[in-house]
């Protein structure tokens, strides 16, 4: 190994001092929070004791009580963190790999996401709830994500267009991505009512911390508790609008491109295999009540 430390707590920290610089904020957290299962487990011991069985052995230990997902992300984490480090355990775990089954992917259905964008346009139904409706506008009509939609800056926003220009991506490529009109009036208004107040930095502003924009998951929670309360949608989450918008540009005669645009995928067939499964479970489905039809 290159670089020498005496336990895998220092080894964590300096990889995620060094990670600071080359990711965004919430990457960067994301990064610590699966090193957190590996310095529980092996913080304090020396790194050079650290052996491919008992790596993999640790491995096991956690699909035992963690989803497959999960697994796979603390995984490769921990890979990328061993070739910085240059601990011969990297080459070793290079071609290991977790199988992840594929689930099902949800999309709403054209009544709820019309309910949906019914409420965010009423001013009389959204009444405190204003920043919440400009926040599931955005993720229900451009199809952003959620990390996506938190660091809008209203200088990227252009009404005339309906269109933000998203400078801070997960690939790190610029692009735009528009709005309906209906969507557009609502956050015209909400600019205006963000620049009477001062805030003229963040489309989605914190009301906790001034000057800063909202944080994904506590937007994520709020966004949660109005879906069940409001619509009594179970596991509601702006993740579904991606699937939703993917599904409906293809559906409507758009092509894989133009959903890819949308999405934000660095590659088109990052878009086929998504849509494939939406594609699938629509099938399924369609076919499941074809069987029982006047049951």
């Amino acid at each position: 190994m290159a670089r020498k430390y005496t336990s895998w707590t220092k080894v964590v920290n300096a990889f995620l001092e060094n990670k600071r610089y080359q990711v965004q904020d919430e990457t960067h957290r994301q990064v610590g929070n699966k090193l957190k299962h590996f310095s529980r487990k092996f913080g304090p011991s020396d790194p050079k004791n650290l052996t491919t069985q008992m790596f993999r052995k640790w491995i096991r230990e956690l699909q035992l009580t963690l989803a497959a997902s999960t697994v796979k992300g603390i995984q490769c984490t921990c890979r990328q963190m061993f070739d910085w480090l240059n601990h011969p355990v990297a080459a070793q775990i290079k071609g290991d790999k977790i199988v992840i089954p594929e689930k099902a992917i949800r999309t709403y259905s054209d009544g709820e996401l019309a309910q949906i964008l019914h409420w965010c346009i009423q001013p009389h139904a959204i009444k405190g709830h204003r920043r919440s409706a400009v926040y599931l506008l955005i993720a229900a009509t451009s199809a952003m994500r959620p990390g996506e939609i938190v660091r809008l800056k209203w200088e990227n926003w252009n009404f005339e267009e309906r269109m933000f220009r998203v400078m801070q991506t997960k690939t790190k490529v610029a692009r735009f991505s528009c709005v309906t009109r209906s969507a557009a009036i609502v956050i015209e208004e909400w600019r205006k009512e963000c620049a009477a107040g001062q805030q003229m930095e963040w489309v989605i502003p914190s009301l906790v911390l001034p000057g800063q924009h909202v944080f994904p998951g506590a937007m994520g929670t709020r966004v949660k508790k109005l879906g069940k309360r409001i619509w009594d949608i179970d596991q509601f989450n702006t993740k579904t609008f991606r699937s939703t918008v993917a599904r409906r540009v293809i559906e409507s005669g758009g092509t894989y491109e133009d959903a890819a645009a949308i999405l934000g995928h660095k590659s088109i067939e990052t878009t086929r295999r998504f849509y494939h499964r939406i594609k699938m479970n629509h099938r399924a489905r369609c076919a499941h009540d074809k069987a029982f039809e006047g049951l």
